[in-house]
C-alpha cells in the first residue's frame, strides 16, 4: 500500500484531492484552503524524499521530507485521506519515509503540526516508541504558540 512516490503520481494526486477535507488540507498547509495550494502542487514535481499511500491507484496519502528553499533541515509533512485516517496509513507512511531518508543521508528532519491536532501527536508518540523507527533516533518536542515544533536526529 506505500511505496516512494512515482512518475504519473501528482496526476493520481489531483484526481483524488477530493478525497481531503478542507480541515485536512488546512491542517496540512496551515492555511484556509479547500484545495491544493499552486505552489504545493508546482513543489511535487521538484524531486524529494516521497512516499505515496496507494490504494485501487489513488494516492491516499503522502509523507514527505523537503528541503526548504535556500536551505535548511529538511521538512517532514503527512497528509492523509479523511477516509484513511485512524487506519495506520500514517505510521506506514512515515516508516517508509524514515528508511529512505537514511539510506539517503539524511539524518536531521523537523516537523511541524498544531498542537491541537490529537491525531499527529499520536502518530509521533507511535513512531517514536523504542524499537519502532529503524536505528536510533533523539526526537525533541517543544511548543511554540499554537504549533508543536519537532526535531529528529539520527543516532545511528
Amino acid at each position: 500500500m506505500t511505496r516512494p512516490w512515482h512518475a504519473g503520481d501528482l496526476q493520481r494526486l489531483r484526481s483524488a484531492e477530493s478525497l481531503f477535507s478542507t480541515g485536512t488540507l488546512s491542517r496540512r498547509f496551515h492555511t484556509g484552503t479547500r484545495s491544493l495550494p499552486p505552489s504545493y502542487v508546482k513543489s511535487l514535481m521538484r524531486p524529494s524524499l516521497r512516499q505515496s499511500a496507494v490504494h485501487r491507484g489513488q494516492i491516499v496519502g503522502l509523507a514527505e521530507c523537503v528541503r526548504p528553499p535556500g536551505g535548511g533541515p529538511p521538512d517532514m509533512a503527512i497528509m492523509i485521506a479523511d477516509e484513511w485516517q485512524g487506519r495506520g496509513v500514517g505510521r506506514r507512511l512515515v516508516l517508509g519515509l524514515v528508511r529512505r531518508c537514511i539510506d539517503a543521508g539524511v539524518r536531521h528532519i523537523e516537523a511541524e503540526t498544531e498542537a491541537e491536532n490529537a491525531a499527529a501527536l499520536a502518530l509521533v508518540r507511535s513512531v517514536t516508541r523504542p524499537g519502532v523507527l529503524p536505528g536510533c533516533w533523539l526526537v525533541q518536542s517543544s511548543s511554540m504558540a499554537a504549533y508543536r515544533h519537532l526535531v529528529f536526529t539520527y543516532c545511528g
